[in-house]
């Protein structure tokens, strides 16, 4: 998640053409080992699928998809910048709430 969230920091705050395939593919392959390994933890809770897990999964998909937009629209760096940490800190903050009883 660290990795994720740092490459895709790395794109908005430089979206150099040279370096779009490589940066592609590392935020495909650790969204998509963030997904397998967050439903495996799903799994294993066996709570179902509670809303908190639909939060995140949008935040994380959000967060993979930003990364593609700062290479196509670099125009729109600051509003994807915004929304990128938006999508961090509600991410993170499921994470604070789930225990609270919002099941």
């Amino acid at each position: 998640m660290v990795f994720l969230v740092a490459f895709v920091f790395q794109a908005l705050s430089n979206p150099d053409p040279k370096g779009k395939k490589s940066m592609m593919m590392r935020t495909g392959i650790l969204g998509l080992l963030m997904l397998i390994g967050g439903f495996g933890l799903v799994a294993r809770m066996k709570t179902g699928f509670p809303w908190w897990v639909t939060v995140k999964l949008i935040c994380w998909f959000g967060l993979m998809g930003i990364t593609g937009m700062a290479y196509r629209m670099p125009e729109r760096l600051p509003l994807l910048r915004m929304v990128a940490a938006i999508l961090v800190v509600t991410a993170i903050a499921t994470v604070y709430l789930r225990p609270l009883g919002f099941e």
